[in-house]
């Protein structure tokens, strides 16, 4: 709920790509199948009290890997050491979007946490496209499966999304 006031009273007004990072670590295998892994970030810009913008910037951590193979073909390699084996790609990008609030005379001033909730909720998700689909368009050009990107989720406690099925 304390987004919601924020959602009533804003409208985004830019949106800019801050950092883009793409490299392919080796080259896909054929016969395995590709999964990968997205941890975005989310952060809020805002300068207190009467400040008429914000800003909410994702940084987003994505590694492209080849799904592991079973767990009793690959007990003689370490954990860490077949997950470094495994991965295939790495995208880490940066997104912003500047927000306008249009605060009505009588309204209270916006609080850091109602913002912070609308930077996790409809930040993410009004950046979440421009995500997608960079990654489509850099997996591509890394020779890979164009990679589409499932639909955002609401971060909550614990390990990032792991996504399967990256292409054919």
């Amino acid at each position: 709920m304390d987004a919601a006031r924020i959602a009533a009273r804003s409208q985004i007004v830019d949106v800019r790509a801050l950092e883009i990072y793409a490299k392919l670590l080796r080259n896909r295998a054929q016969d395995r199948a590709l999964e990968y892994r997205l941890d975005p970030k989310v952060t809020l810009r805002w300068e207190g009290d009467g400040a008429a913008t914000f800003a909410v910037s994702v940084i987003y951590d994505l590694q492209i890997r080849h799904v592991p193979p079973d767990s009793d073909a690959s007990d003689e390699v370490s954990g860490s050491e077949a997950q470094d084996l495994d991965l295939v790609a790495k995208l880490n990008f940066e997104f912003a979007a500047l927000f306008r609030l249009d605060m009505r005379s009588e309204d209270a001033p916006p609080t850091e946490r109602e913002l912070t909730a609308y930077a996790e909720t409809t930040g993410l998700f009004a950046l979440h496209p421009f995500a997608r689909e960079l990654a489509h368009d850099l997996s591509a050009r890394l020779g890979l499966p164009p990679l589409t990107l499932a639909v955002a989720l609401v971060p909550t406690e614990g390990p990032p999304v792991s996504q399967d099925a990256v292409g054919e």
